[in-house]
């Protein structure tokens, strides 16, 4: 997964939330998240098949692609749905897209700037859209132990840098 481009768009509550089909948990949550998906798959509980996921270890964060039921629930991460003028974009479920003067702008229109604006390669998404970044989940990949325990391995080597 990769911060594809700087993306400034503002928000506006949602009069009805999305679905929650994502969830990003950055910095100590991420690494909290990881650290129990892996202490759950030790103790012998079988991963949802139905998740998928990438993470940065440099960005500090982890993505999670999925059922609503499926995607785990931890304090600080900001679940994302799919709206239906926007189905490439994962988009907050309690916020909309606005302008930075505060009027709404389309969901429709902020996915076609994004798509203008990434590389041919990555242009299929689907991509999360935050304030102020686009982070690519065209790299996603079911979850599994091993991938997890990198993360937290990493994590942990990075928290030992001064």
């Amino acid at each position: 997964m990769s911060e594809l481009v700087a993306f400034d768009v503002e928000a506006l509550p949602r009069a009805i939330p999305l679905a929650p089909t994502c969830c990003l948990v950055e910095g100590t949550a991420a690494a909290h998240l990881a650290r129990r998906l892996v202490a759950r798959m030790l103790e012998g509980e079988a991963m949802d098949a139905r998740l998928v996921g990438v993470a940065s270890v440099e960005r500090r964060y982890v993505v999670l692609s999925g059922p609503s039921d499926a995607l785990p629930w931890i304090d600080g991460a900001r679940y994302l749905g799919i709206d239906p003028d926007a189905p490439r974009l994962r988009l907050s479920c309690t916020h909309a897209p606005a302008l930075s003067d505060g009027r709404a702008i389309s969901p429709g229109l902020v996915e076609r700037a994004v798509l203008a604006r990434v590389r041919r390669a990555e242009a299929s998404g689907p991509f999360v859209v935050l304030r102020r970044r686009v982070i690519a989940l065209g790299g996603s990949r079911p979850l599994d132990r091993a991938m997890i325990e990198r993360f937290v391995s990493a994590i942990d080597r990075a928290e030992d840098i001064p």
